[in-house]
């Protein structure tokens, strides 16, 4: 599975984590990120939010974790 799977099926909440998955599934541009820092590089080059930008690393863990279960 890669990133932009695992976010295109995530349910977004409504908290703070939840707003990089909105932005994220609305984003015709996001990249199929292979690397933490790649998908870093694209919000903050969009000028992403702190809270944005917290919210993707939370799910970038969550994603990487999920790649290591068997």
């Amino acid at each position: 599975m890669t990133f932009k799977e695992y976010i295109g099926a995530m349910k977004a909440e409504d908290f703070a984590l939840g707003h990089f998955v909105l932005d994220a599934q609305g984003d015709p541009e996001l990249p199929n990120a292979q690397s933490w820092e790649e998908l870093e590089a694209y919000l903050v080059a969009k000028k992403a939010k702190a809270e944005v930008l917290k919210g993707a690393r939370e799910y970038w863990s969550f994603f990487e974790e999920q790649a290591r279960l068997p």
